[in-house]
């Protein structure tokens, strides 16, 4: 037998399984036609001409935020403020100020022992003999990194030069004193530094400015190098704390009338020409003499 024949013979007689289901062949065809039916009819009863859509929000929220303002009235004292734990201060390591005639004002330099050159010395209260500088530092002092202590025993003297072009001088000088002590008990002067002559004392204030006596005071021109000479009249167990010391060409805004003071006292007077004596001796003019080392095998 033709197996051509055969093969399209059987295809003719057995349809495929999609051909059968929709030309209605096969057990489940008329169970399909049915459920398409319902769920047509299902469809288009549920729509009506006359339906409209809302269209969908674009997800923009609108918030309305209601603002209450509250005010209060104190009518109390404020609580006071408790101790301050710590104080932050700014200082200069250079002193000042830039004009000071003093060449080393502010105690920064003048730390070291010996007879050199320093802007301080500190002397016996005989004027007889050196002392190494007693220093305090930190935040005791009033400015810059360092201040002088000095004691009923001690003398100071610190080194400058006199204004140029003819110009008179203030000068100006502060202390801490023990507490319930005057300021009467420092005495600070402007003198001659070649004669010790006393070229103005300053004004021992009356009142205190922030724990501190400012000593101030005017003269007029010199010709000569001017010094700063003080001394105390403190008990053996005190301590003053002196610090930015200045002197410095008078611009003409401090007369010299407004500073009246009282002459020196003779003792005063004596211990500063045998302070001026020792001075003289040991004031180094040149550099030391270079030392030599020789080293031996």
């Amino acid at each position: 037998m033709n197996t051509t024949l055969l093969r399209s013979q059987r295809r003719d007689r057995v349809a495929p399984r999609w051909a059968r289901a929709a030309s209605g062949l096969g057990p489940s065809a008329g169970a399909a036609r049915a459920a398409l039916g319902a769920a047509t009819l299902a469809f288009v009863s549920a729509c009506s001409v006359d339906e409209t859509v809302t269209p969908l929000s674009a997800g923009t929220t609108t918030t309305s935020v209601e603002t209450t303002t509250t005010t209060t009235t104190t009518t109390g004292t404020p609580p006071e403020p408790g101790p301050a734990k710590r104080t932050v201060t700014v200082r200069s390591p250079l002193g000042g100020p830039a004009n000071n005639l003093l060449f080393d004002g502010d105690f920064e330099i003048s730390v070291a022992g010996g007879t050199g050159q320093y802007g301080w010395r500190m002397f016996n209260s005989a004027g007889t003999g050196e002392l190494p500088m007693t220093v305090e530092t930190g935040g005791l002092c009033r400015t810059g990194l360092t201040c002088a202590k000095v004691h009923k025993s001690e003398l100071l003297l610190g080194r400058g030069t006199a204004a140029a072009n003819g110009k008179g001088h203030v000068m100006e000088v502060w202390a801490k004193l023990p507490a319930d002590v005057g300021c009467n008990k420092l005495q600070a002067m402007a003198i001659d530094c070649d004669t010790f002559v006393v070229l103005k004392p300053t004004v021992a204030p009356k009142e205190l400015e922030d724990g501190w006596c400012h000593y101030q005071g005017a003269f007029n021109q010199s010709h000569s190098a001017v010094c700063m000479y003080i001394q105390t009249s403190l008990a053996a167990d005190q301590e003053a704390l002196v610090d930015s010391a200045v002197i410095g060409p008078n611009d003409g805004t401090v007369p010299l009338k407004d500073t009246p003071v009282d002459p020196v006292d003779s003792d005063t007077l004596a211990r500063m020409q045998t302070l001026a004596d020792y001075v003289r001796r040991t004031t180094r003019l040149t550099a030391p003499a270079a030392t030599t080392s020789i080293l031996r095998e």
